[in-house]
């Protein structure tokens, strides 16, 4: 199984930035009627405050080193295997029979590009049916370096066309 990209680090923080955005929102509307009539004589409701606001900030650093150390991919057996999540890891097998185009998308976030797998699903229900009920399902990897990309895309090239 390969990992990303050293430099991918900064993706999952901005991912998860945006959820402390929320969170951060959320505390200082909480907080708001405590400071309004706060006290002078204790320094409770402040410190309450300011750990709160760091207690997010690490908790969110936290949590995106955690997704990155924990996301994998590779080129199984039978499809491309992707594993990941933070706190239920799961193992994604995307069958080769399955896998319809494989892109890559570049970035200007510090040169790092994203694998685009995807594929055609047809509904088993409506299979003998007009082709307007198939699905289109996407998985990405982001933060792959260049030259890594290019490289799965030519062996997922491969592997889809001996089938």
């Amino acid at each position: 199984m390969k990992k990303l990209d050293p430099k991918a680090k900064i993706i999952f923080v901005k991912v998860q930035y945006f959820f402390l955005s929320f969170f951060a929102v959320f505390l200082l509307l909480m907080r708001i009627p405590s400071f309004i009539k706060y006290d002078f004589s204790t320094n409770y409701t402040f410190f309450s405050f300011l750990f709160s606001v760091g207690f997010s900030i690490w908790f969110v650093f936290f949590v995106s080193k955690l997704a990155f150390s924990r996301f994998s991919y590779g080129l199984g057996e039978k499809g491309l295997v992707i594993e990941k999540g933070v706190f239920f890891h799961t193992t994604k097998v995307i069958p080769y029979e399955k896998i319809s185009n494989v892109t890559i998308l570049s970035s200007r976030f510090y040169r790092l590009y994203t694998v685009r797998v995807s594929t055609m699903m047809v509904h088993p229900v409506l299979e003998n049916t007009i082709s307007m009920f198939t699905e289109r399902y996407f998985e990405n990897i982001k933060g792959v370096s260049k030259k890594e990309a290019e490289i799965l895309q030519n062996e997922l090239n491969k592997k889809i066309q001996t089938i």
